[in-house]
């Protein structure tokens, strides 16, 4: 087991989902007070039947109830009814004064107090080996074990997203004979008619794996009408994935085919831990939280709430950088407003490794082994620092190219030349980026797998921009138009683009 302290560059939101709205706050000088609506409705209450009144009849809300009250918010508030406190910095102070605004919602532990959930963390890194393993593999230094990995897995990522037309095709066979089922698809798959029809061919060292990593159900291999119709029924069902499920895919191929042998089940992340206990009442030290044996692991449970970086609200903007300077889209007036922890918030999570965990016992990694099926893959999980290090600078350096005209003498592309000047000069830490509002570079690593997989990712699911038109000769066309992505959502001071959500150093 190690320890991970992770220290906040930039604004870190992980959403809920939900949105606090104006109603469920009340203003404070720098600040606002969250509330816990059945407690603050009894303070209201208390302080007599019209305020009360005014809000059963909707004529208020909550929380210009309390503020209307005789004595006002606080003593309406005295007994109780804060959940927690929010600042807000000087130039959100308009927005919250207009109260036309919702917030954001972050994750928190105990509805109150700041938390880096584990799984966020471990999401990161997950994504952070695949990028690597894939990188390496395009590069021809594939880890061990992977030799065949980059060819097999461009194949099978282009055969699911061409399944919609794949079922055209065997609609239309179907129709004119009634011997064709799995076995004359995968000679289909390999076939010069189907590289004219699709724009790229399976090789032959190749079909035999993306027919089994289709996974056509056994009714599928008959001959004649019936197997055709079960491997069309099956590639229908393949065009309806979502773009999180082809990701979920090329994860499944490196990691594991099912749950119980994915390789990063050796990969254990608890929630946020602070560094520091508070004092126990009457003088002492803080006991350490309780443990307990999961899988042969050593994880740590929560420890009780310790003193927290306050929450506060940042403004943030949708950018396009697809013009000079960039522009923010203008789906509102006023920019949205989000939860996160500030910049310079810490915190501690604890990592064990099924490769370096002293903790676990040898009989019971052996088990895992046997039952998982990963030890091939093991090499996945060394030296996950250096892995960190090579997607942060590739993403920061990407980011930096591409927003260089668009951006350019804007705080935004300063604090990235400062996140690449720390990563060069740092080695005892490195960087990740985790949470929301991050962009579709930092969740997908399909773009190491070649420009064509890129352009059948975006043509399926009608990522970004498209020209459609006919050419010279009559012929229909439809063209993706770069950049893609051509968004990003920036946190803005007084409508200035200063930095992007969720940029966090970590030193193990």
């Amino acid at each position: 087991m190690t320890l991970w302290r992770l220290e906040v560059l930039s604004p870190l939101h992980i959403g809920t989902g939900r949105a606090i709205d104006a109603s469920e706050c009340i203003r404070e000088p720098e600040s606002l007070a969250i509330l816990d609506e059945g407690e603050a409705f009894a303070g209201l209450c208390r302080m007599g039947a019209e305020p009360a009144l005014a809000l059963a009849e909707r004529r208020l809300s909550l929380g210009e109830a309390l503020e209307s009250a005789p004595g006002g918010a606080s003593e309406a508030l005295a007994g109780g009814g804060v959940r927690y406190r929010v600042g807000v910095p000087a130039s959100c102070a308009e927005i919250v004064a207009s109260r036309r605004f919702s917030i954001h919602e972050a994750v928190k532990a105990a509805g109150r107090e700041p938390l880096v959930p584990g799984t966020s963390l471990k999401g990161a890194l997950r994504t952070t080996i695949l990028w690597d393993l894939v990188r390496r593999a395009a590069s021809g230094d594939p880890p061990r074990g992977f030799d065949d990995f980059f060819e097999k897995a461009r194949a099978y990522l282009l055969v699911v997203l061409s399944a919609r037309r794949l079922a055209r095709d065997l609609a239309e066979r179907s129709a004119e004979t009634n011997a064709w089922g799995a076995a004359p698809f995968a000679e289909y798959l390999a076939s010069e008619e189907f590289r004219l029809r699709h724009g790229f061919r399976v090789g032959p060292d190749e079909v035999g794996f993306v027919l089994e990593e289709l996974r056509f159900p056994p009714e599928a291999t008959a001959a004649g009408r019936p197997g055709v119709e079960r491997v069309r029924e099956a590639l229908e069902g393949i065009a309806s994935w979502g773009p999180s499920r082809i990701g979920q895919e090329l994860a499944r191929l490196a990691f594991g085919p099912t749950p119980t042998q994915d390789l990063l089940r050796g990969l254990r992340v608890t929630d946020s831990l602070e560094a520091s206990l508070p004092s126990l009442p009457g003088g002492g030290e803080q006991p350490p939280p309780p443990s307990d044996r999961r899988h042969g692991f050593r994880v740590a449970k929560a420890a009780p709430a310790a003193p927290s970086p306050s929450w506060r609200i940042f403004a943030a903007r949708i950018y396009s950088i697809a013009g000079v300077p960039a522009r923010p889209i203008a789906k509102s007036a006023s920019p949205d407003l989000y939860e996160c922890l500030p910049p310079g918030a810490s915190f501690t999570i604890e990592v064990a490794s099924i490769l370096e965990d002293e903790d676990v016992d040898p009989a019971a990694r052996a088990e895992w082994l046997r039952e998982s099926r990963c030890e091939g893959r093991l090499c996945l999980l060394e030296d996950i620092p250096g892995k960190c290090r090579a997607r942060s600078r590739s993403q920061i350096e990407d980011e930096i190219v591409c927003c260089e005209r668009a951006l350019a003498g804007t705080e935004y592309l300063a604090f990235h030349r400062r996140l690449l000047e720390r990563l060069e000069s740092d080695d005892q830490s490195f960087l990740l980026r985790l949470g929301g509002k991050n962009g579709w570079n930092r969740n997908t690593v399909t773009s190491l797998l070649g420009d064509d997989v890129v352009a059948a990712l975006r043509a399926h699911f009608r990522l970004g921009k498209f020209e459609e038109g006919t050419d010279a000769e009559g012929r229909s066309f439809v063209r993706a138009i770069d950049p893609f992505p051509k968004t990003r959502h920036v946190v803005v001071e007084e409508d200035r683009p200063m930095m992007p959500f969720g940029w966090v150093a970590v030193t193990v």
